[in-house]
């Protein structure tokens, strides 16, 4: 669950109702249909998260939704999530936030650390507006200046 929102950066309320039909293993991208502004998307997955999912559904034969409450066998609620995080954050002692909002948070950040272009990004968010998705971004100052250095270094004078 937390591997699959670091790499996408989704809501909570898109990550619990990925439906398992809405998975595309060959693109490794999921058809998001329930989604904040009612306008589906694709995201995308690493192949290491491709690698779990196959694992995870395998395991747990899902015909369905891809997360379920495993005792009562329904589809996953958001109080039900923040829950499970609250208790494996005190379990582990975490001090740092750890709710999925903050992982949608380190998804942006990430994508741009790694060369991601804003544009992308906007899409990926399901956000209508650059300035939303800018809102998302926690760049230090030696995120700063390492893109100029590769920008202008690269610069033919």
């Amino acid at each position: 669950f937390l591997r699959l929102l670091l790499d996408t950066g989704l809501r909570l309320q898109e990550m619990i109702n990925i439906r398992i039909n809405n998975i595309d293993f060959t693109t490794s991208s999921i058809h998001v249909k329930v989604t904040k502004t009612d306008v589906d998307r694709i995201v995308c997955f690493t192949d290491l998260t491709k690698n779990l999912l196959i694992r995870f559904i395998a395991t747990h034969k899902m015909e369905k939704y891809l997360f379920f409450d495993f005792q009562t066998s329904h589809k996953l609620t958001t109080s039900s999530v923040e829950s499970f995080i609250y208790r494996l954050k005190k379990r582990l002692d975490i001090k740092d936030n750890i709710t999925p909002h903050k992982w949608r948070h380190t998804f942006a950040t990430n994508f741009l650390r790694n060369g991601g272009d804003l544009e992308t990004l906007r899409i990926l968010m399901g956000h209508s507006t650059l300035k939303t998705t800018q809102k998302y971004l926690h760049l230090s100052k030696n995120d700063i200046f390492k893109q100029y250095k590769s920008v202008m270094d690269n610069e033919r004078m």
